[in-house]
């Protein structure tokens, strides 16, 4: 077993220094002439004559200075009200990431306004080359619970009045467009109230629930299955609803490794390779559990099992130490950022039903999937109707286990369901999404 950080992998195959530099992940800095085509502004160094845009000079600054509140006005296109901690997990702010980084590539600066808490991720945020703003743990107060979604609204300590009173004055220094809110404890009353305070700004809501009214001018589901009219009632009129995985926000890493990841399950024979997977936090500690419960599988010991997780993950450690006493070959991945390389490489997957569900899908990568949330039970119930994935009962982890990988033994059943996968998810959502975004804007200022 071996830990593999991501800060020492290498450049991938098939990808040019200039597209793996830091002008590719730091759109606003000036690495020198060599990346000319992949920034939005002439790159160049102080004797060449940098004519980076001063608001993107100011970003650079904050990013670098790891700001709490801009202490100076700032232009910006979209901002993001998204969380993560221990407790709501990672894939929130991943999804945002991933729309970020492609508004990015159309010359829209993002900046992310996030609860500063354990896992909030704003250290990732940051080495995307976005700005946080960090708001301060909030000061807990009784919270008004409305209709179903008792359970999330905790995710708001101290409530929505408190979150939104601290969110605005963390972008009082701040000029923006768009507000995109990806967050289950948020809902109209918030949204509302936000308006009335920046009545300029539109408001696009990334949601999965379905469950809960919104004040918004596009609303976001990239769930399997759902379709419009399930938004219907829980949206202004006027508002564009973007439905259904041809929007699902995938990375474009993924998109770049679709072709020869489907060509390499052409010619499969029986799972070898596992790649295990559930989210990059991982507060149940499933992981281990799926790790022991490979040991049961027959022929286990010519398995290689590749783990990835978060580096803020609880259990990380007993991972660690379980990957070491395992008796196949285990590999750890922390912070990777060759997850689509991964699953390119994995034959099979074992994961949860959350976003990465998606990035499975794109690459053809079958899958036996748990249900480790209660927001992921239609996910999961999606997948396996349409012959993408089996379900893993974690009440009976092991029989569950050792029943649907029975069923996976053979190439031809691994290729079909490869191919079910790969037809749901092409790999363009973000783009798509993004295009939403980007043409809103523009008529916004015309």
């Amino acid at each position: 077993m071996m830990l593999d950080s991501s800060t020492g992998a290498e450049r991938p195959h098939g990808v040019s220094k200039c597209q793996y530099s830091r002008a590719a992940r730091f759109p606003w800095s000036c690495p020198g002439t060599e990346c000319k085509t992949l920034t939005p502004w002439k790159i160049g160094n102080a004797q060449n004559g940098c004519s980076v845009p001063s608001d993107a000079r100011r970003m650079k600054t904050l990013v670098e200075a790891s700001v709490r509140l801009p202490t100076m006005p700032l232009d910006v296109t979209v901002v993001f009200r998204v969380d993560a901690s221990t407790k709501i997990g990672s894939g929130h702010v991943m999804r945002c990431l991933t729309l970020a980084e492609e508004l990015a590539w159309g010359g829209r600066d993002c900046l992310f306004v996030c609860r500063a808490t354990s896992g909030d991720l704003a250290s990732a945020i940051r080495a995307r080359g976005f700005v946080v703003v960090s708001m301060e743990r909030a000061v807990t107060a009784p919270i008004q619970r409305t209709g179903s979604n008792e359970s999330y609204e905790d995710w708001l300590v101290g409530g929505w009045r408190q979150d939104l009173d601290q969110t605005l004055a963390s972008l009082v220094q701040v000029r923006f467009q768009w507000l995109i809110v990806d967050h289950y404890g948020i809902d109209h009353r918030w949204e509302t109230a936000f308006r009335a305070s920046r009545p300029s700004v539109r408001i696009a809501c990334i949601d999965d629930l379905a469950d809960r009214v919104h004040d918004c001018d596009l609303l976001l589901d990239q769930n399997l299955g759902r379709r419009p009219h399930d938004y219907a009632q829980l949206v202004p009129p006027g508002c564009k609803i973007l439905v259904g995985t041809s929007y699902a926000l995938v990375r474009s890493e993924f998109r770049e490794a679709r072709a020869a990841s489907l060509v390499r399950r052409q010619t499969l024979q029986r799972p070898r390779r596992v790649l295990i997977n559930f989210g990059g936090v991982d507060s149940g500690n499933v992981t281990e559990d799926v790790l022991d419960a490979l040991a049961h599988v027959p022929g286990s010991h010519s398995l290689r099992v590749d783990i990835v997780m978060g580096l803020a993950a609880p259990h990380l450690k007993a991972v660690l130490r379980a990957a070491d006493r395992s008796q196949f070959d285990t590999k750890v991945h922390v912070d990777t950022t060759r997850m689509a390389y991964l699953m390119t490489m994995a034959d099979v997957a074992v994961g949860a039903g959350g976003g990465t569900s998606w990035e499975r899908c794109c690459l053809g990568l079958p899958s036996l999937v748990l249900e480790i949330a209660l927001n992921q039970r239609d996910v999961v119930r999606q997948l396996a109707s349409h012959d993408v994935a089996y379900v893993v009962d974690q009440t009976s982890l092991v029989r569950s286990l050792l029943t649907a990988w029975k069923k996976i033994q053979s190439g031809e059943r691994l290729l079909e369901m490869s191919k079910n996968a790969s037809t749901l998810v092409v790999g363009n959502g973000a783009s798509l999404v993004a295009e939403s975004i980007i043409r809103g804007t523009a008529h916004e200022t015309r």
